[in-house]
């Protein structure tokens, strides 16, 4: 399929984003469409000159050299000689090696999780906005193939990675784009609601195909038709050059002897699997790479080539100065970035309908998300039962690391002040931790002398596919969130605070956000000046033990500080209900003097039946203020 290039050059590609597989556009299928500028108003068209036609055959990138034609090259918007790695991973190792003229960035990822596999692939297929988890790989033969590896535990996959890019192309994001009238009209015919998620639905996931052409399908359907047409996404930027990525597989049997060796492993795997290892230098951290070279190691490699023409033996540095020649005149997609297709439409009826219509596609085609997880991991009692509490209070900027080997699955940080003139806490926010980190930093810096953060994230294996952490803050009465793509909530809490007089803080008052529910609303009263909302949203279709959680959020001995109460100034307990034991949550002392007095914060225990706080009797000054503050999620027993 021949590109067809008009005018200014611009490119749009609608894409039907099966998965941006490891071996890189394996699943990807295009359906390249002209777009034009329109030489009196200025504006990119979006769509066919002509009217809808049947979709096109869908192409192979790896086979078909699309965007790859010598005489295509002179039309590319832009030019680069470096990579542009900036989102990659710090935990990443990375080395630069310089061949034919070209600054190439070598990369060493481990995946020993399917999260770490999506975060790789993710890198190189950087999608704006919209729902777009583990699910957008999930069909995909490499996807289903490391799932398959990883849940058998027997084995570690680390991917070695060197990018060279040559040209950028891209659809420029300031220049409007006009649709055509085919591609308008198929946008007026979608329903503005999508019925295909309710609970009630005539048309679920698992009896379309063979319903598809029936009346009680037809909102579903006509969604369906319209991805099938016109794509999911469009590719606003893409960077064409060439990638070498090989795919080692190493038992854990032979990571563990080597750590037993001193040997490092990512230096290991560079010496014999890394690019112009044999007479190339490398910058890769070991603490005794040569240790043990006799040592055999069970360790195998595929080899995946992107652009370029074909190289024998990647560990030679002369093959990959002549390879890297070839990029130039041979380049492919390497990296793309992407926006929903949403954007181009004008209501936010069709908007919010679209985020539900992709999750019913990614059902659709996709993996089933049973199969993303292990069958034990399916009930999210027995992922929060296994999952590490972590919680820490002190001046901003704050930082937690999670116990080693784990990930956040969720968690946010919370910057207040007690005692300083804030403006109505302008610029004191609440933040997510982000998932799939191994620890969580907070963006905000200290303002004011009394700035005190607080840090509460929960560290499991992986983080939870299937869910959204949701924030709202509001100086209204009134303060909302909603979980988004029709999940609901399975653990959150508001908080309503002020600042800026001596007894800011005996005004902190809590709301409890309840599991299964997709909304959490709070009104804050006179005595506050901000709120502050926080929830966890999963899909309930795919996680069970939801409806047999409750959720407690106290506030109480709001006053003053009694400094002859020393760990004992008033007391705040909180019972799980049902008969029920902690899950997770954390106790806390809001006072006027943080973070300068001792005060608690810490997580509620787990498997216990409650969880107490006792004010600390401490202040600084004349008098102080404080309010205790529980929060735990349980499971029920009754």
């Amino acid at each position: 399929m021949k590109l067809r290039i008009l005018k200014k050059h611009y490119y749009v590609v609608f894409i039907l984003l099966y998965l941006y597989d490891i071996s890189c556009f394996k699943c990807i299928r295009l359906n390249n469409r002209s777009i034009y500028k329109n030489k009196y108003k200025n504006n990119v068209h979006i769509g066919t000159n002509e009217n809808i036609r049947s979709i096109e055959k869908y192409s192979n990138v790896l086979c078909n050299s699309i965007l790859c034609k010598n005489d295509k090259i002179s039309s590319f918007i832009n030019q680069r000689k470096n990579v542009d790695d900036d989102d990659e991973s710090e935990n990443d190792d990375m080395y630069e090696s310089t061949t034919a003229g070209s600054l190439c960035m070598n990369i060493i990822t481990e995946c020993s999780s399917i999260s770490d596999y999506t975060k790789s692939l993710s890198a190189e297929a950087k999608v704006s906005g919209s729902y777009w988890g583990i699910a957008s790989f999930s069909a995909s033969t490499g996807y289903s193939s490391f799932l398959h590896e990883v849940t058998k535990r027997s084995k570690k996959t680390f991917l070695v990675k060197s990018n060279c890019v040559k040209y950028t192309i891209g659809l420029p994001p300031y220049i409007p784009w006009d649709k055509t009238t085919a591609y308008k009209n198929a946008v007026n015919e979608l329903p503005a609601v999508f019925t295909g998620l309710d609970k009630e639905s005539e048309c679920p996931s698992d009896v379309y195909e063979e319903n598809k052409t029936k009346s009680n399908c037809e909102n579903v359907s006509l969604w369906m038709k319209f991805f099938d047409i016109y794509g999911t996404h469009i590719i606003y930027e893409s960077q064409l050059g060439g990638k070498i990525t090989k795919i080692i597989n190493v038992s854990t049997s032979s990571i563990e002897q080597m750590k037993k060796n001193g040997v490092s492993v990512k230096a290991k795997i560079q010496a014999q699997f890394g690019f112009g290892s044999a007479g190339g230098s490398t910058d890769v951290n070991s603490s005794n790479s040569s240790a043990n070279d006799e040592q055999s190691y069970d360790m195998n490699e595929q080899l995946i080539v992107i652009g370029g023409n074909p190289i024998k033996d990647v560990t030679k540095e002369e093959n990959l100065f002549e390879w890297s020649k070839t990029v130039t005149n041979h380049p492919m997609p390497i990296n793309i970035k992407l926006t929903p297709i949403s954007d181009s439409f004008d209501s936010d009826d069709l908007k919010e309908s679209y985020d539900k219509a992709i999750i019913y596609y990614s059902r659709l085609y996709g993996l089933s998300p049973h199969d993303t997880m292990q069958k034990d991991d399916k009930d999210i009692i027995k992922i929060l039962t296994n999952a590490d509490t972590v919680t820490k209070n002190s001046a901003p900027p704050i930082n937690a690391q999670c116990p080693h080997g784990k990930v956040v699955m969720f968690g946010f940080s919370l910057k207040q002040n007690f005692w300083d003139n804030t403006n109505a806490l302008k610029g004191y926010n609440i933040e997510v931790c982000e998932a799939g980190s191994n620890s969580c930093t907070s963006k905000q810096g200290s303002s004011n002398k009394y700035d005190t953060s607080y840090l509460y994230m929960e560290c499991g294996d992986q983080p939870l596919p299937f869910s959204e952490q949701v924030i709202s803050e509001s100086t209204s009465t009134y303060n909302t969130v909603k979980c988004p793509n029709d999940y609901s909530i399975l653990l959150g809490f508001g908080i309503s605070s002020s600042s800026g007089r001596i007894n800011s803080a005996e005004y902190v008052y809590s709301t409890p956000c309840i599991p299964g529910m997709k909304s959490c609303s709070l009104n804050m009263n006179n005595d506050n000046q901000k709120s502050y909302i926080y929830v966890l949203c999963v899909d309930t279709t795919i996680w069970s033990g939801v409806n047999n959680l409750s959720l407690v959020a106290l506030d109480g001995a709001h006053g003053k500080v009694n400094r002859s109460k020393k760990y004992s100034d008033g007391e705040l307990v909180g019972t799980c209900p049902l008969d029920g034991t902690v899950l997770t949550g954390f106790k806390v002392e809001f006072h006027t003097s943080s973070p300068y007095v001792q005060t608690p914060f810490e997580k509620c225990a787990k498997s216990l039946k409650a969880c107490s706080v006792h004010g600390s009797g401490h202040a600084i000054g004349i008098q102080n203020f404080k309010s205790l503050f529980i929060y735990m999620l349980c499971k029920n027993n009754k």
